[in-house]
């Protein structure tokens, strides 16, 4: 795979991963979620992305959110929020937001541009009401009629911003607690959860003594990293 920094690679560009690849399909298929990390320049993200055109080819839905720019909870929210709006768009009580802006953003959301569907939805959400709404995006991925991988990419990297933050070490439990129970209770369906990252997640999660928050995920590390 030639090197590429700050993209991925596809098609002739990529390859001598298959083995890899067919590793992660089957920890997926198997239903397990999964932890990836390695360093910069190794080709996770290019994993991540041929692992779902795979997929897709196959017949599952492939949703993938980077977060490596999010200096919140509520960014994180909304990239999944994007992604799964570019698969299929909310419907109406995906929108059902409390308070006076709701029945107002739901007139204007059929004529939202798919570019400023990100900032109309970021616009509702708050420190009190993200974890409601990301359980609401998580369950709407696990009712879909196909098997759903929803990858979040750079995670490590986004929890580090957080860390810096007033408050920093609590948001981040109460972030990993809230991936962990938006994705465990959907146990029995077919959504899986791939998070990725160029620093290890387990080291700082070991350092804040939360360890637990991320024993769901499987680890995997791609070869050369």
């Amino acid at each position: 795979m030639r090197s590429s920094t700050g993209r991925w690679v596809s098609g002739d560009d990529f390859f001598n991963r298959d083995g890899e690849l067919s590793i992660l399909e089957s920890r997926i298929r198997d239903g397990n979620h999964i932890v990836m990390t390695g360093q910069r320049r190794m080709g996770k993200t290019s994993i991540l992305q041929e692992l779902g055109r795979r997929l897709e080819e196959k017949g599952w839905i492939f949703l993938f959110a980077d977060v490596e720019g999010a200096i919140s909870e509520e960014d994180v929210v909304t990239k999944i929020a994007e992604a799964v709006h570019r698969y299929q768009p909310l419907p109406r009580r995906a929108w059902n937001i409390v308070g006076r802006r709701s029945a107002e953003l739901w007139r204007r959301v059929k004529q939202i541009r798919a570019r400023d569907f990100a900032v109309e939805f970021r616009s509702v959400l708050d420190a009190g009401n993200w974890r409601h709404h990301g359980h609401q995006l998580v369950r709407r991925c696990a009712s879909f009629d196909k098997p759903v991988v929803v990858a979040v990419d750079e995670v490590p990297i986004f929890l580090s911003r957080l860390l810096q933050q007033e408050d920093g070490a609590a948001r981040v439990d109460v972030f990993l607690s809230w991936l962990r129970a938006a994705f465990q209770q959907q146990a029995g369906t077919s959504a899986v959860l791939v998070v990725s990252g160029s620093i290890g997640l387990a080291p700082l999660v070991q350092r804040l003594g939360i360890s637990d928050r991320i024993n769901h995920l499987d680890p995997f590390r791609p070869m050369g990293s």
